[in-house]
């Protein structure tokens, strides 16, 4: 059996304008006047391609993510998962990342990235983040 490893990673920036005949959505008391996220496509050796989401598009468009408990919900995931998480993270805390993942029963792998805080694995540490993930694709 081939190895999958990812072969490309792409973002997309969007910025979407709030033109709805209503008073913008607010967030840390600022009123937002656009709706920004960043799209990401990750095109694997095989051909597979996987999107996702990163930042604050969710909050910004008015969901609250913190009025859910993540333990609450990972009994109920059902694919495997991969958890890539600073040590050092002020806002996300290793400890609850820990928690989530050992509320995880499918396949599940947890990658520690030493010293780094809240951001991207792929861009603080690239060669550790892409044996992760490519590993976990096998």
């Amino acid at each position: 059996m081939t190895a999958v490893t990812i072969a490309r990673v792409d973002t997309i920036a969007l910025r979407i304008p709030y033109d709805h005949w209503a008073p913008k959505p607010s967030f840390g008391g600022i009123a937002r006047t656009t709706m920004d996220c960043l799209l990401v496509r990750v095109t694997a050796s095989n051909g597979m391609i996987g999107w996702g989401e990163a930042f604050w598009g969710g909050w910004q468009a008015g969901f609250n993510g913190f009025s859910h408990n993540p333990i609450d919900y990972a009994a109920s995931v059902q694919c495997p998962v991969l958890f890539l998480h600073g040590t050092d993270d002020p806002r996300a805390k290793l400890r609850d990342a820990r928690r989530v993942f050992a509320a995880v029963t499918t396949k599940k792998t947890f990658k520690e990235f030493s010293g780094m805080g809240h951001r991207g694995g792929l861009g603080a540490f690239p060669d550790e983040w892409k044996a992760a993930v490519s590993n976990f694709l096998k």
